[in-house]
């Protein structure tokens, strides 16, 4: 007898509606949180903006190597044009994984260099180990379903925030009084430091 690994539907239609909602409360509530969490001089603060959008690089990177790893054997072209995506996801989160932290970091380029190829490579490397035996489709369906999941992340917050003109945290901490908050009011009254 074969076991789907994937919940039931209701479940997963429930936890989607979940996310989606803490996503839309968070893109409005992260402005107050980040400011009074994030401070320049918090090493902390910045080691947590530095690598907070690590996530959605690593799960590019781990999307990619399962496409590599559930290509299409039996149908060439489609096989091909999974690897050729997969490669991609995994070049495309690699980048974003070493040019991510120099926003918010003041570190040597060759550490932010080493740092996300290595969190990449282990990534990669780790998913290609844990989807060796796995039934291929599963393994399809997971890369999709995190593919969803990041791209509807930059779908659904982008579309909130840039019209809001909701500044990143390091332009708050950079421009400290000559950011404009949400409402009008200047970056230091927005929340407490």
């Amino acid at each position: 007898m074969r076991v789907d690994p994937l919940p039931l539907k209701r479940v997963l239609l429930a936890a989607a509606l979940i996310l989606l909602t803490m996503l839309a409360v968070g893109s409005f509530a992260d402005y107050p949180i980040s400011l009074a969490l994030y401070h320049p001089d918090n090493p902390l603060g910045q080691l947590l903006a530095g690598f907070g959008e690590y996530p959605a690089a690593l799960g590019l990177a781990a999307a990619g190597a399962m496409l590599l790893s559930a290509r299409n054997r039996e149908k060439r072209l489609v096989g091909i044009l999974q690897v050729i995506a997969g490669c991609w996801f995994i070049l495309s989160g690699g980048a974003m994984a070493v040019v991510l932290p120099t926003g918010y970091l003041d570190i040597p380029v060759w550490l932010a260099t080493l740092i996300g190829v290595g969190c990449t490579g282990l990534t990669v490397w780790g998913v290609l180990i844990l989807c060796r035996d796995a039934d291929r489709k599963t393994v399809l369906r997971v890369a999709v379903a995190f593919l969803l999941v990041i791209f509807a992340d930059i779908l659904v917050v982008n579309p909130i925030k840039i019209p809001w003109g909701r500044a990143r945290m390091r332009l708050v901490a950079a421009t400290a009084g000559r950011i404009s908050c949400p409402g009008g009011s200047r970056a230091p009254s927005c929340g407490t430091h």
